[in-house]
């Protein structure tokens, strides 16, 4: 068959829409300036959780304040860098180039964000602090210990849950701990089940629960456990936590170094990337659940 020779003209990629719903809808935080020290990892001193006490006495005097030992407990979190590359010829715009690696970088750093928050895994290092993880973690280094991970809290054992059981034990949990709007992460394959049951609603390009909790669907589809396990076929973990902020980098470009050239098919590497540091507040619960069975007929997302 011969081959047709005829000019293609060059037209742009479909449209990319990202799916709503993920982590980043659910997170506080902000695209932070270039040269902070943020970008080396971060720690903080959070607001305490704990229920207000409550008295019949008039006269708070009479109270026994006793002074604190070791200070207000300090959080930490480890930065990692988020990164798009495309191949392309040695000679052209470079404009060009770094307009279509910022398009893929935002495209799918909300992917990546979301396995990391997850799984804790990043280019072969653990980040902390990340949901799938059932120990505690310190940096003793300093005068004080920072927890830099939290042991995630589980709240069911042996077989697991439905998910209308599920999420009303994360959130029975979630208002003892902390009283505020907090989130659950669940895998975006357990949103059918969610909306069927009429566990959640849109609120914007935000979910949340009739609880009035905030809800993240992973789109890699994360199901891993604290232990770091997958679940049976059919099964999830679901988490849940307090506030989450997610603190992100400006975009900054690569292609001037000498590895980014590969000299036997004379092609460079454009590579767009920036760094990120995420956390929540105080509270850290997990349950395993089971995604199917019945379904209910719920009054849906609207």
């Amino acid at each position: 068959m011969a081959v047709i020779d005829r000019a293609r003209a060059r037209v742009l990629s479909p449209t990319y829409t990202p799916l709503p719903y993920g982590l980043l809808s659910v997170a506080s935080g902000q695209t932070e300036g270039a040269g902070s020290h943020w970008e080396a990892g971060i720690e903080y001193q959070p607001d305490t959780c704990a229920m207000a006490g409550v008295t019949t006495d008039n006269c708070l005097d009479s109270i026994t304040k006793a002074p604190t030992v070791t200070g207000i407990g300090a959080r930490g979190s480890n930065p990692f860098t988020v990164y798009a590359e495309i191949q392309c010829g040695p000679i052209g715009s470079y404009d060009e180039m770094a307009a279509r690696t910022t398009t893929a970088l935002t495209n799918g750093e909300g992917r990546a964000i979301e396995r990391v928050f997850w799984t804790g895994v990043a280019g072969g290092e653990t980040i902390h602090p990340h949901l799938a993880h059932d120990a505690q973690v310190l940096d003793s280094s300093g005068v004080v210990p920072i927890v830099l991970q939290t042991a995630a809290s589980v709240l069911t054992t042996g077989a697991s849950i439905d998910v209308t059981e599920a999420v009303g034990s994360l959130e029975g949990a979630l208002s003892e701990c902390y009283g505020g709007e907090g989130v659950l992460h669940v895998p975006r394959s357990a949103v059918a089940h969610l909306a069927a049951n009429g566990l959640v609603y849109r609120d914007g390009q935000r979910l949340r629960t009739f609880g009035g909790n905030l809800v993240a669907a992973y789109t890699s589809n994360d199901c891993e456990g604290p232990t770091g396990a997958d679940p049976a076929a059919g099964q999830a973990w679901f988490y849940a936590t307090g506030a989450v902020d997610v603190r992100r980098g400006p975009i900054s470009y690569s292609s001037a170094l000498p590895e980014a050239l590969n000299r036997s098919e004379n092609t460079l590497a454009y590579i767009a990337e920036r760094t990120v540091v995420f956390t929540w507040d105080c509270c850290h619960f997990a349950t395993q659940v089971t995604l199917g069975g019945t379904i209910t007929g719920g009054a849906g997302v609207g």
